[in-house]
């Protein structure tokens, strides 16, 4: 039997590892930089952050159905 709230803790650990990892890997750093994005001091895409607040919206919206 899957345990649903032991998945989500387990996702939500894998996502907290992906952020750090994605805010400090200067591999990952230096192709974004190549390709003209750079990081913020939250450790998001800069160029991409004014499309967060609306498909966040919109997600919400989905769920919501």
């Amino acid at each position: 039997m899957i345990d649903a709230h032991g998945c989500q803790q387990l996702h939500t650990v894998i996502n907290a590892q992906d952020e750090l990892v994605a805010s400090t890997d200067p591999a990952w750093i230096g192709a974004l930089a190549r390709h003209g994005y750079t990081l913020d001091d939250a450790g998001e895409i800069a160029q991409l952050a004014g499309a967060v607040r609306p498909l966040s919206r919109r997600s919400a919206q989905i769920v919501r159905g």
